[in-house]
């Protein structure tokens, strides 16, 4: 093995508090980088030449650690890597004097010898330890120290083995580095002397502290005996079941906090003291299964495989990048910041393009519980806050609801669940309170780590909750709770995503609610195209295309319930058979043609992006104005700056201004049952009274949107996506839109803008240009 006179080189492991003896074995934690890589080297070696020199830091001195001069030669039995970290199985062999190479990674180790001392002092110490040793393990008979002892068994003792052993087995290191030091055996026990005449000491105080505490337990013991007999008499009357039930269940609830648990114990008491036929024990008891529901503590672990989250959200949705991404951020910051700190999302978009489906697909990302909370037509501040427990019929906010545990199913949702808030715009406000203020502080992450329900009364953390908000219109949401939020816009779907959610999800899903195979219902890619464009053009989502998917779904059904078929391939013909005459025939949307005095507009609405029609007819009269279709106020004073703009550019454009002196104009928005307001309209109006007057049409197939000033500049719109897709849906081939909106083109869909022709104008004079081209020639 090794030659025990000579110097040889070792490979070094330095530790701050472990000490390995000679004929000791152990595991050894390793976390240092270079003491890993040692280990890593010598298990690559044979296995009788795995050696390293354990020694030990001195941090006696604060400024200057040194290193023992004493180190232990040990052979490495065994290695275990983990990450980065190992743990090594280490045989102490021989005690060695180290003296260290600069790098710190070697040494020269040299054995070192326990010196010749005289039989009947070491046999006169020895029995002064076992004495001791004897008295520690009475007092502390569970102690692993006992195993040293097994060697005392054996004919002979090797009395330095087994001080080596007992000292391996104490827990105090300072005494570990003295007795590795000593080259005598008597000093060596005398240390071990002096720390077990110690713990001895401190047993037998222990001891005595023990028997008072006995007796103390054994007096406790027969006051529990008694009250229990006294509650098992009650119980045989019938008189306790309701609070020996109720005690064992917030005794079995774990995950109450210490201030919940007690507030369950206080209202216990309460009800202890009302009378059977009190009115209050039922509303005390649905009290305190409800607190008990809550998981005050109950963390579920967050999926942060960020690869795994973005598999999961790609498949849920297509065309949802930017949420993915946004998703993506959040478990990446959480994961580098190690905290359990919720978000606050709202998803804003029109009906059908998947906002719920979204919040869903989100928690099965973070792999958290889903639950939703429907606020549409809410008014109420209680329904957020919950009712004061002094009102007759008092029940939590709808929050806390939400986080309650189902008893059926035995399911405690974790407190760092995903929550949806439905349709928060859709809340209101009456002489009952303002729901919206009430969610100020629920959203709010600087005051929702204490929220009080006014059910609850004491304060319940919704810092770990992921609140995600649904809403269709941004802003009828307050200024205070939307800033409170992180908005996300949702907008309608091209035709090529509305194709790829139908084959991936739509019609799958329909197969399985009715109970189809693939061989007996199946949509051609033809069908498919006709259904969505030709009878469910205008949605800018989903939902009202998976109803048509639907209905033909149950016409098959019905037909092979009555054994007329045995399957059935959806094609076009089949189309008109089952949902009957398309709504939008194809080329019905905008025949290629030309009128005078009508143009194109869009419009950005609830459902997402649709067109508008905008008309013009001059009747004889006095030069007034008429405007109709249900306008509001800024549409109505667009038409005002358009005509007024036209007018003050009589001279440019060579009209004549007999015109709107002897005659009235009538502008005419159509479908007149629906509300129309917004300013993007201006330069559409301008060129329909424009083309109105000059007699020249403008196609069909041409839309425009802008909002225009009295002096002919043309401002930038919202809504630019959601408008193109729109235009793309209706047959436009050519929009005319604010040169201010080239930035936000980015967020338009590739599809899209290769199907269009865009065209952007400053002034209102660029966009005459680009409909009337022969400008010079405008007047009749």
């Amino acid at each position: 093995m090794f030659d025990s006179e000579s110097v040889k080189e070792y490979p070094v492991i330095i530790s701050q508090d472990v000490v390995f003896f000679p004929f000791t074995a152990g595991v050894l934690a390793i976390k240092h980088a270079s003491s890993v890589e040692i280990i890593q080297k010598i298990t690559k070696q044979p296995q009788e030449d795995r050696y390293v020199v354990l020694c030990t830091q001195d941090q006696s001195e604060k400024k200057n650690s040194k290193i023992f001069s004493v180190g232990t030669l040990c052979r490495v039995r065994q290695s275990t890597f983990i990450h980065d970290d190992c743990q090594a199985v280490l045989e102490g062999l021989e005690r060695v004097h180290v003296t260290l190479s600069e790098d710190m990674q070697n040494c020269s180790a040299k054995p070192l010898h326990t010196q010749e001392e005289a039989p009947a002092k070491i046999e006169a110490t020895f029995r002064v330890l076992k004495n001791y040793l004897d008295q520690y393990l009475k007092l502390n008979a569970q102690d692993t120290i006992h195993r040293a002892l097994t060697i005392e068994e054996q004919e002979t003792v090797n009395v330095e083995q087994v001080v080596y052993k007992i000292s391996g087995n104490i827990n105090d290191i300072e005494k570990k580095k003295k007795i590795l030091k000593s080259d005598s055996l008597i000093s060596r026990m005398k240390i071990l002397i002096e720390w077990f005449s110690f713990e001895v000491a401190i047993g037998k105080f222990k001891e005595t502290l023990s028997i008072k505490a006995a007796q103390k337990m054994r007096n406790d013991y027969q006051e529990y005996v008694r009250k229990t007999k006294e509650e098992i008499l009650k119980r045989e009357s019938g008189e306790q079941d309701i609070y020996h039930n109720i005690e064992k269940k917030i005794q079995n609830a774990k995950h109450l906090t210490q201030e919940a648990k007690k507030q369950a114990e206080d209202e216990l008491k309460k009800l202890r003291l009302l009378p059977q036929s009190s009115p209050e024990i039922s509303g005390i008891q649905s009290y305190i299964d409800f607190l008990v529901s809550l998981p005050w503590k109950k963390l579920k672990p967050l999926n942060k495989d960020l690869h795994e989250a973005n598999k999961i959200l790609e498949e849920s949705h297509s065309g949802m990048d930017k949420i993915n991404e946004r998703i993506l951020e959040f478990l990446a910051v959480h994961r580098r910041r190690k905290t359990d700190q919720g978000a606050v999302l709202c998803l804003v978009g029109p009906p059908g393009v998947g906002k719920t489906s979204v919040a869903k697909a989100i928690a099965k990302a973070l792999n958290l519980d889903f639950t939703s909370i429907a606020l549409g037509g809410c008014g109420d501040e209680a329904e957020i806050r919950g009712h004061r427990r002094t009102y007759i019929g008092a029940t939590p906010g709808r929050i806390l609801k939400a986080l309650q545990g189902r008893e059926k199913g035995k399911h405690l949702p974790g407190s760092n669940s995903v929550v949806l808030l439905d349709e928060i715009d859709k809340l209101g406000a009456d002489r009952r309170g303002d729901p919206y203020a009430a969610l100020l502080e629920v959203l709010d992450p600087e005051q929702n780590g204490e929220f009080r329900d006014h059910y609850l009364e004491i304060p319940y953390d919704l810092g770990k909750i992921f609140f995600i908000a649904t809403a269709n219109k941004k802003y009828d949401i307050p200024s205070p709770l939307r800033d409170r939020m992180e908005l996300i816009h949702l907008s309608g779907y091209t035709t090529q995503e509305k194709i790829q959610i139908a084959e991936r999800h739509l019609i799958p899903n329909v197969m399985q609610e009715h109970c189809l195979s693939q061989e007996q219902f199946s949509i051609t890619p033809s069908a498919l195209y006709d259904l969505l464009t030709q009878y469910t053009p205008k949605e800018a989502g989903v939902r009202g295309l998976k109803e048509r998917i639907g209905a033909l779904a149950r016409k098959v059904v019905l037909k092979l319930e009555m054994d007329i078929i045995k399957g059935q391939v959806i094609h076009h013909q089949e189309l008109t058979e089952y949902l009957g005459t398309a709504i939008y025939p194809p080329r019905a949307l905008h025949e290629k043609t030309q009128e005078i005095g009508v143009i194109t507009g869009l419009a950005w609405t609830e459902a997402g992006g649709d067109i508008m029609k905008i008309e013009a007819v001059q009747v004889i009269g006095k030069g007034k104005t008429f405007f109709t279709g249900k306008l509001g106020e800024i549409m109505k004073e667009s038409v005002q700056v358009a005509l007024n703009c036209l007018k003050e550019n009589i001279e440019y454009y060579k009209l004549n201004p007999e015109t709107f002196m002897k005659n009235d104009i009538h502008v005419h928005f159509p479908e007149n049952a629906i509300p129309k307001d917004g300013p993007s309209a201006g330069v559409g109006i301008f060129l329909t009274l424009l083309s109105l007057v000059i007699k020249k049409p403008i196609a069909s197939t041409t839309a425009v949107t802008g909002e225009i000033t009295t002096k002919g500049d043309v401002l930038r719109i919202g809504g630019l996506k959601e408008k193109l897709i729109a235009a793309v849906n209706h047959g436009i081939d050519t929009v005319l839109l604010p040169e201010y909106n080239r930035q936000d083109l980015d967020d338009v869909p590739e599809e899209v803008k290769q199907k269009l022709h865009l065209v952007f104008i400053n002034h209102i004079h660029q966009a005459v240009s680009y409909i009337f081209p022969d400008k010079d020639t405008l007047s009749e």
